[in-house]
């Protein structure tokens, strides 16, 4: 049944019914003689007019927004349980909008009706106005739900005003201190080990997910999860299913099954149950690691030897913020659940540009080796030479425009009255930034859906011009992704590596031998990238 269909039918049973309630039933009630039919009457006709109330509810944004161009909560709905990708929905819902309304528009989302703003001054306002544009409370959607409960509050991400600078001077010495490349460059290695024992057509997904996941963890308290070494270890399978059940499209349209309703599902129930387990263990490190640093077996090792949790501990001690153990798992847990999937699917789509376009792979590897020679033998690059190999930036940098894996910026909420692009946006409305909208809009970037590095060199780019203020996959402003330098060295050091070790390829039945085939929702990628490996040295 089509949308369109749906939507006349959820017409035809509230306004038409209703109307004829208003036409005959109501004017000839006082004509009817039976307490019993009269009392029918009247309890159909409220009934009527409930649902009247909860379609205009459902199908319209509030009063106050209702002059927005906004998107078709059924065309909307139906979008998401097709499972249309992010791509597909900006071409077909957003883009038209974007064009129609200085880059405004209202659709909704798991805060409801929301005003998504895709205009780079506007996107720049919202970022440098914190204190009209603040965090908006329970921005991850209905509490109680797997994903809220997975990036939980109180944490860096989601508190406001007084709260957030405590954990952001908490975090801040963690992530603003030389980045353990030596970490990083081992885990490739590994990687490159698991690819010699499978020899030539490579799921590089799988790779570049559970790499994340090992540098995330080591990185960020200095356990071991071997999720390289063994795919199916205990780590990798709770954070595997909490993944990817917290972005599953049914009970993000339907979150009353996952909070009220959850006993109806067996399996969101075991989840859950999951989630308590993964807390745990998170919880236990940061206990071990308190006791393990008063006892001073952590004062030998280097700034960037040390892991975030360890960082986090000593800063308190100093200027940083002092956390309980509830806290600072909460914001570990973000750092996960942000990092992990944000870097592992922007590694695998510059995978896939660079199998696509086998002339700009070629271009990088000439960089790289320019940098780190050409010897048969691995070589780790310093955080100074990734900064510095101009090319590589640029191929991470179009990467993160044409496929930023984090789609919109986190919910804002305006705190007064205020405007964005000449429309009157009241007090209490949520607000988010249209990252994929800005980024493909193409009135500002040319060929929008063409992969072109160029776009960012740095000797032929006018900083004048507005691309160079569309450009927004880590946000901006105070509240900017605190974890930039970490994912941005973790890129650099595993596509540096890898294009100096191997050149790579589609096989010739991939899925993507059309184009690239879209994962996720929120969060998006390649789906299952297989690619062909040929070994240099």
């Amino acid at each position: 049944m089509s949308v369109a269909k749906v939507q006349d039918m959820l017409q035809m049973t509230s306004t038409h019914i209703l109307n004829l309630y208003e036409l005959y039933v109501l004017p000839n009630l006082s004509t009817v003689k039976n307490d019993k039919k009269k009392l029918a009457c009247i309890g159909s006709a409220i009934a009527a007019t409930l649902l009247y109330s909860l379609y205009r509810k459902i199908s319209l944004p509030p009063v106050g927004i209702r002059a927005i161009p906004r998107v078709n909560i059924f065309t909307y709905m139906a979008s998401v349980l097709r499972g249309d990708d992010a791509h597909y929905q900006l071409k077909h819902m957003y883009a038209p909008l974007i064009a129609k309304a200085n880059g405004v528009y209202v659709r909704p989302n798991r805060c409801g009706w929301s005003v998504y703003v895709a205009d780079p001054a506007d996107i720049r306002y919202v970022y440098s106005k914190a204190e009209i544009f603040p965090k908006a409370p329970n921005s991850i959607g209905e509490p109680n739900t797997l994903l809220s409960a997975m990036i939980r509050s109180p944490s860096i991400v989601t508190t406001v005003g007084e709260s957030w600078k405590v954990h952001k001077k908490a975090a801040h010495p963690a992530f603003y201190r030389a980045m353990p490349v030596n970490l990083f460059g081992s885990l490739v290695q590994q990687v490159f080990g698991e690819i010699e024992k499978e020899n030539g057509t490579i799921n590089i997904s799988g790779y570049v997910e559970r790499f994340s996941f090992d540098a995330i963890t080591a990185a960020g308290f200095g356990y071991n999860a071997n999720a390289i070494g063994d795919k199916n270890s205990e780590w990798v399978g709770y954070y595997t299913a909490l993944s990817k059940g917290a972005f599953d499209p049914f009970f993000f349209l339907f979150p009353i099954f996952d909070t009220t309703l959850r006993w109806m599902f067996p399996s969101r129930i075991h989840l859950h149950k999951i989630l308590e387990v993964f807390l745990g263990k998170i919880t236990q490190i940061i206990v071990d690691k308190r006791e393990m640093i008063a006892k001073g077996a952590a004062s030998s090792l280097g700034e960037n030897e040390k892991d975030l949790c360890t960082l986090m501990i000593e800063a308190e001690e100093g200027e940083g913020g002092v956390l309980t153990n509830a806290e600072m798992m909460n914001d570990l847990l973000t750092f996960v659940f942000a990092g992990h999937d944000t870097t592992a699917n922007a590694m695998a789509s510059a995978m896939y540009y660079l199998a696509t376009h086998k002339d700009i792979q070629q271009k990088l590897r000439e960089e790289v080796i320019e940098f780190l020679g050409d010897a048969p033998e691995d070589v780790i690059p310093t955080v100074e030479q990734t900064k510095t190999m101009t090319y590589l930036n640029m191929v991470i940098k179009e990467t993160l425009r044409i496929m930023g894996p984090a789609v919109w910026g986190h919910p804002r909420i305006a705190a007064e009255d205020t405007e964005l692009g000449g429309f009157f946006i009241p007090k209490g409305t949520i607000i988010i930034t249209d990252v994929i909208g800005v980024q493909h809009d193409e009135r500002i970037w040319e060929e929008p859906y063409k992969f072109d590095p160029e776009r960012f060199n740095p000797d032929i780019e006018d900083p004048t011009k507005r691309t160079t203020n569309a450009w927004f996959p880590f946000g901006s402003g105070q509240r900017q992704c605190i974890g930039l330098n970490m994912t941005m060295t973790e890129q650099r050091v595993v596509l540096a590596m890898m294009v100096r070790k191997y050149e790579f390829c589609l096989p010739k039945d991939s899925i993507h031998k059309d184009g690239m085939i879209i994962a996720g929702m929120d969060l998006i990628g390649p789906k299952e990238l297989v690619l062909d490996f040929t070994k240099r040295y």
